[in-house]
């Protein structure tokens, strides 16, 4: 379990660990979470999406990140 922040604006959905972003492909395991949320999440790092957000409509800006992630555990801390 990692210590993360929930980080959503107009390009996707994001983890934020250990100061870089990660952006989630199964953006359904963030529904209930706000932007700037503190969670503790279990995931792991995938080489492609092909979840929900594979085809998620989002604004052309650029977004730095470490690549997609798959959460499978996210709580609020």
């Amino acid at each position: 379990n990692s210590t993360a922040t929930v980080i959503k604006d107009c390009t996707g959905s994001y983890l934020r660990y250990n100061g870089s972003d990660y952006r989630v492909c199964n953006t359904e395991a963030l529904t209930s979470f706000d932007n700037g949320a503190a969670v503790t999440a279990t995931f792991t790092q995938l080489t492609e999406c092909n979840g929900t957000a594979k085809n998620e409509i989002v604004c052309m800006m650029l977004h730095a990140n470490k690549g997609w992630i798959n959460v499978q555990k996210i709580e609020k801390k």
